[in-house]
């Protein structure tokens, strides 16, 4: 049959010629997407390969940093050893006559090498090298003069560099505006001549990681490197360490006051020990006295004037030592209740610690330890919290113990004080006994012997009291050791939480996280990856499209195939005929759109091209693209087919020779249709014929509604944000100041900011918490009542998925510092990611001073010394990059567009056609009738119409829905919350365009009926 075979395979050419106009524009159509996915996903790699390869070839850095205070030759030398190398990217930003900003650097050496654009690096003193993009809207080419700070530059040469391909002045700006702001690049002797004419510089390194040292070490050097805290001329910088050691001495001057009393206790209590064991030595010898009495009689009288002039002396010295007893007695006292103020005011600190960190509880003398207790079975011993929450506990259990040992010393005191009050009373006796023996030696045998009960009282007194002087020296040493160790606890806490050194690294970020660097990449593969499954829902539709065409083919040649199958053919041998032409017309189709696709790189990457700063595109052509515009497309083509046409020839050759059971699918739907007139009826019946080609023409629409849908959305979405922006701000002039300032212009109003981060899907977002005072004249909304309360603004409230009472934790990068806040409101502030809090509660939080503000907001321009203010922001600028977002996107939007109508208009023609051309001989035998074209039209084109109208009224609201959930996916880099935005005009366009579509789609139908004449019902005849 091979033979046979070939000779039948001769029907394709005749075929393709017969149907030219259906295979062309299907042709067309499966070009068209092919070069439209091609286009995309390789300018996509190409973009990703370019920065790639430049990163290598610029050396890009492993990260960067800030300092207030330069680095020594020492510290670059010592971190070279471990394999870090950095090189200075020391920058100043200078403002431009025409409002733009300049941001100066010198030549680099090592690190993120300057990629030449045009011209040549600079290599004199008055020569610069500008960013590309900024000379090209400012129109600076090589040669062009640039005046900055009243002197006047050559420019030698524009290009790019790794570290700004996202052109960006702040790392949490949402986008780039390079007419505004960009970077220069001038001699080594240029950069301090210019530094000598403005303070504004800052001490910016690039490193590079080669050895044993990662970023987390480099990061914990930085932190720890000794520095000269007073080399730094900056403002901003002196004033926050002297915030920082102002609070520092709030904690550490009562401690030393502390440690300095109870040393002085321990001192005075050993003296006053050594002065009992005198007494008591005194009292021992004088007992031994009365022993050998009886022996020395006759030395009595003199002795006897020594032994009262020494009680006068025992009596004088016993009543010294009970007042110095009742002045311990009384300091006792108050040294006790300075124990229990001390225990209640780290209760209180602790207390409020751990309500800033969400933790709400109260901390008391007696229930501190339980309610630690249940903070550890909440957080468990695995959270990095819990060694900190261990180390309050600790510092709680040594200040109870400060307070219990005072307690015991003072008791102690206490009983001493009651034994001298006896002690002086029995002196006062002896001293009484001797005067009365001086005058009377008759009765010296009595007052001897009462002078012996005495000294042996004296003696019994004085050893209780030097067994509690031993216990208040052990006690006052434990005290001062205790004192000792409770001071080093809280250094050490202080050390950790307001570390001063740290004061010095102003900024540490790595490549991965540097917006700069990497911005690029996360649009250009949501671009990439849309494009890729975009395509495959394509290549299905067209797929499906194809097997239409061959189920016409064997159903229009039935009665041959029926034939061949009874002359022998098989049903192998048939498939692979019926095969040939729409494989084919895909292999080619998909070459040929593979080919134009990859000439039209560098018209895809134009938009990416012209916001982005990097080097000449390179083209790439990675061998997954051939496989999946090729092979893909190919494989899906053949699988689809296959399993219907195979389908369409398993039947009978008589049945395939009578016409029978090739519709059978459709013959067997029963619908009542006895109320309705006949138009009605028979385009019910005419959808239900072709229910296979309408479902696919349903699928079709559907897809094609989705990107029209998708464009709409992606133009409202975004003027949505930009009209936010506009609305949300409401001053013109923002100062970011380098120090604060304490006389505040009467036109201007002060808050204070500070960066934070929140990670969500293994990304780090920079979110600006911004402290106001609760009348703002900026900010009309309240704030929360509570410590740790927080307004949101919407863009926070959508990227998040926050809202009121929902309790988020943001991070401090540098420090490593977790805070907790609980949303108490939301406002509309669309101008990247800001949450708001009351600016006391703010600066209790951060620990700073409470006049320390660091931003200005004014209506007017505001007359500020320079050297305090680090930039100024204008409304005006804000809206215009807002705008100039929108103009951004008009690429795509405009692409999506076409892209939906003309997949619109040749699916639904090319499919429709094919209902024409299946129904030719019913439509000629009408017109016999006598129905008229337009009344033809009405029975098989105009019918369509309510399938549009169905699959607008489904695919509409749909792919809203759809857009709803993958929309913040696409946006998910961007640095603010966007809503999926679909208004009523827009909603309008969508469905007019669709009608026009629809319009059009009907004039090229009625063109193709006009063609069918009354000899194709001759032509049918058996």
């Amino acid at each position: 049959m091979v033979g046979w075979l070939m000779i039948l395979n001769k029907k394709i050419f005749r075929e393709l010629k017969n149907n030219i106009v259906r295979y062309a524009t299907f042709f067309f159509l499966l070009v068209f997407g092919i070069v439209l996915i091609v286009g995309m996903v390789a300018s996509s790699d190409s973009i990703i390969n370019t920065v790639k390869l430049t990163n290598e070839t610029s050396n890009v850095e492993s990260g960067e940093f800030s300092l207030y205070v330069q680095l020594s030759n020492e510290n670059i030398n010592e971190l070279s050893k471990h394999g870090v190398n950095i090189e200075k990217a020391f920058y100043i930003d200078v403002n431009m006559e025409d409002g733009s900003v300049l941001r100066i650097f010198q030549n680099r050496k090592n690190i993120n090498l300057l990629n030449i654009a045009s011209g040549k690096q600079a290599i004199k003193n008055k020569e610069i090298v500008v960013e590309k993009h900024y000379a090209a809207s400012h129109g600076l080419d090589v040669g062009s003069s640039i005046n900055i700070l009243n002197m006047t530059y050559t420019v030698t040469g524009t290009g790019s560099v790794p570290d700004y391909c996202f052109v960006k002045k702040n790392l949490s700006d949402i986008t780039s505006d390079t007419s505004k702001f960009s970077v220069a690049f001038v001699t080594d002797e240029a950069f301090t001549e210019i530094t000598l004419m403005t303070s504004n510089i800052v001490y910016n390194y690039s490193y590079t990681l080669s050895g044993d040292y990662n970023n987390s070490d480099l990061l914990d050097y930085l932190l720890s490197v000794e520095y000269d805290k007073y080399a730094s001329k900056d403002e901003t910088y002196q004033a926050m360490r002297e915030d920082a050691e102002d609070e520092i001495l709030k904690f550490t001057d009562p401690l030393s006051d502390l440690e300095q009393g109870a040393s002085n206790l321990s001192d005075g209590i050993y003296k006053f020990g050594d002065a009992t064991l005198e007494i008591t030595s005194g009292a021992n010898k004088l007992k031994e006295g009365f022993d050998e009495y009886s022996e020395k009689v006759d030395r009595f009288n003199s002795g006897l004037k020594v032994l009262s002039n020494g009680l006068d002396d025992l009596h004088t010295g016993t009543s010294q030592l009970n007042d110095s007893y009742a002045y311990l007695s009384h300091n006792g006292t108050t040294l006790s209740k300075l124990a229990d103020n001390m225990l209640l005011t780290m209760l209180a600190n602790i207390e409020g610690n751990l309500n800033t960190q969400g933790y709400d509880v109260q901390l008391t003398e007696s229930d501190y330890k339980e309610t630690f207790s249940g903070i550890y079975s909440l957080i468990g011993t695995d959270s990095p919290q819990w060694k900190k929450l261990s180390e309050f506990e600790a510092l709680l259990d040594n200040f109870y113990a400060l307070k219990q040992s005072i307690s015991e010393y003072t008791d102690g005191v206490s009983k001493a004080y009651d034994s001298l009050s006896k002690l002086n009373s029995v002196t006062g006796s002896l001293a009484d006994g001797g005067d009365r023996l001086n005058s009377s030696s008759e009765l010296l045998q009595d007052a001897m012997r009462q002078l012996n009960e005495g000294t042996s009282s004296i003696s019994e007194a004085m050893a209780e009291i030097n067994d509690k002087i031993t216990e208040l020296e052990d006690g006052s040493k434990e005290l001062y050791g205790g004192i000792q160790e409770v001071t080093q606890t809280v250094k050490d806490y202080i050390n950790d939480e307001y570390d001063i050194d740290r004061i010095n690294l102003t900024s540490f970020i790595e490549n991965e996280n540097n917006t700069r660097i990497n911005g690029y990449k996360e649009d250009t593969l949501i671009n990439r990856n849309a494009a890729i499954a975009v395509g495959v829902i394509f290549f299905i539709l067209i797929s499906y499209v194809l097997s239409v065409f061959s189920v016409h083919i064997i159903e229009s040649e039935r009665n041959q195939i029926g034939t061949l199958y009874a002359m022998g053919y098989i049903q192998k041998e048939l498939t692979k005929h019926y095969m040939i032409l729409p494989v084919s017309i895909t292999i080619v189709g998909s070459i040929i759109g593979t080919v134009v696709g990859y000439l039209t790189i560098p018209y895809f990457a134009l938009s990416s091209v012209g916001f982005y700063s990097y080097a000449d595109l390179i083209l790439s052509y990675p061998y997954y693209i051939f496989i999946y515009s090729i092979v893909v497309p190919v494989l899906i083509a053949y699988i689809v087919n296959v399993i219907i046409i195979r389908k369409k020839l398993s039947a009978e050759p008589l049945s395939l020779i009578r016409g029978t059971d090739l519709n059978r699918h459709n013959q067997n739907v029963q619908v009542n249709l006895k109320h309705m007139n006949f138009v009605n009826k028979f385009r019910i019946r005419q959808v239900i014929r072709e229910s296979r080609i309408m479902g696919i023409l349903f699928g079709g629409l559907l897809i094609a509604i989705f990107l029209l849908v998708f464009s709409f959305c992606i133009y409202c979405s975004i003027s949505d944000y930009a009209e936010r922006i506009t609305n949300g701000v409401n001053y013109n002039y923002m100062y970011l100041l380098k120090s604060s300032l304490y006389d505040i212009p009467e036109e201007g109003e002060s808050v204070y900011i500070e960066e934070l981060s929140y990670e969500m899907s293994g990304m780090k977002f920079d979110v600006t918490i911004m402290g106001i005072e609760e009348d703002s004249k900026y900010f009309d909304f309240k704030l929360g009542n509570k410590h740790n309360d927080v307004v949101i603004s919407d863009s926070v409230a959508m990227k998040f998925k926050l809202k009121i009472g929902d309790k988020f934790i943001l991070s401090e990068g540098l420090t490593n510092k977790n805070y907790a806040f609980t949303v108490s409101g939301e406002t509309n502030y669309a101008n990247s990611l800001y949450i708001f809090m009351d600016i006391s509660e703010m600066h209790e939080l951060f620990g700073t001073n409470e006049n320390y503000k660091n931003i200005i907001l004014s209506d007017v321009p505001l007359d500020i010394d320079e050297k305090y203010v680090q930039s100024v922001i204008k409304s005006d600028d804000i809206k215009e990059t807002a705008d100039s977002f929108v103009s951004l996107m008009t690429t795509t939007i405009g692409m999506l567009l076409i892209v939906s109508i003309v997949l619109f208009v040749i699916v639904t023609f090319i499919l429709m056609k094919n209902v024409i051309e299946r129904s030719t001989f019913s439509i000629s035998l009408l017109k016999v009738f006598g129905y008229t074209e337009n009344e033809v039209s009405k029975l098989y084109i105009r019918s369509l119409l309510y399938i549009v109208l169905l699959a607008a009224a489904i695919g509409i609201p749909l792919s809203k829905l759809i857009l709803n959930s993958l929309y913040p996916a696409l946006v998910i880099n961007f640095n603010s919350g966007m809503k999926t935005v679909l208004t009523l005009p827009a909603l309008t366009c969508i469905i007019v365009l669709i009608l026009v579509s629809y319009a059009v789609v009907v004039l090229l139908l009625q063109e193709r009926l006009k063609k069918v004449s009354l000899a194709e019902v001759l032509k049918a005849r058996e």
